[in-house]
């Protein structure tokens, strides 16, 4: 009975190392690589070139971001002066933008609005 119990026991570890043998099999690949945080900034958008975009966050100061093929560019592409947000990858190499969404354009070159001036009210007799 006990040899049963012993045979059962070893039976269930071997298992169970085969099982997370897989999960384990990412990191044994590279085990030094850090893993990129993914972030997010809203701010205005200062430059912005084929391969680089630079936004000035009230929170994080001036970020250079680097624009890639697979950078997901949302709706329209950015313009300085836009209000913007941009996800993006940190690593040890530096910053590259994973997604560019315009949030307001810049209004610099539009004609102002005026507001029609309200109706005069009528007299009662």
């Amino acid at each position: 009975m006990r040899m049963v119990r012993i045979r059962m026991l070893f039976a269930l570890l071997a298992a169970l190392m085969l099982l997370t043998q897989g999960a384990f099999a990412a990191d044994a690949k590279n085990p030094g690589a850090p893993k990129p945080k993914y972030k997010k900034v809203t701010g205005q958008v200062v430059s912005v070139s084929q391969d680089s975009i630079v936004i000035k966050s009230k929170t994080k100061g001036m970020l250079t971001m680097a624009v890639t093929k697979t950078t997901d560019m949302v709706d329209k592409p950015a313009k300085a002066g836009d209000k913007a947000t941009v996800n993006y990858r940190a690593e040890k190499s530096g910053n590259t933008a994973t997604r560019i969404a315009v949030v307001a354009a810049s209004d610099k070159h539009a004609p102002a609005q005026v507001a029609p001036a309200a109706a005069p009210a009528k007299a009662s007799k």
